[in-house]
């Protein structure tokens, strides 16, 4: 085996490196922060995506696929030949919606949220987050 060009070290080792899940922890205030409001944040996930599916006027579904795909390779011995390649892919269709019944869960979903607010805003004040929750008072400010 010949040894790998010195120029493709880095991205070996950046790609270990990815792999491993070797990336920047969150620091405590954020961890504290994130478990502290993980419902609202959930909630205010699901009816972002219902507004923005509301302002387009339809949904997004995801459709995964893979196929193999046969492309020009060279053999170990040096002869052309053919590989057969698997390949993703992930196409967004438009769907359609129901406005009444997505109203409807928005309107469940704002109102859970403004259940969750406080007892989120309570247990993120000891995080360091507390004022500034209390200063905007929004029901956006969690992402």
């Amino acid at each position: 085996m010949t040894p790998a060009p010195l120029s493709l070290v880095p991205v070996f080792l950046g790609l270990a490196l990815h792999i491993s899940g070797c990336a920047a922890p969150l620091t405590p205030e954020a961890q504290c922060f994130a478990e502290a409001t993980v419902d609202y944040r959930a909630a205010w996930r699901e009816a972002e995506a219902i507004r923005a599916d509301l302002d387009r006027g339809h949904a997004l579904e995801r459709l995964d696929s893979r196929q193999a795909e046969a492309l020009p390779c060279r053999a170990d011995d040096g002869a052309r030949a053919y590989c057969l390649y698997e390949t993703h892919s992930t196409l967004l269709l438009s769907a359609p919606i129901d406005r009444a019944a997505l109203t409807r869960r928005l309107a469940a979903l704002e109102e859970k949220m403004d259940r969750l607010r406080p007892p989120a805003m309570a247990r993120a004040a000891p995080c360091g987050f507390g004022a500034q929750l209390a200063e905007t008072g929004s029901p956006r400010v969690l992402p």
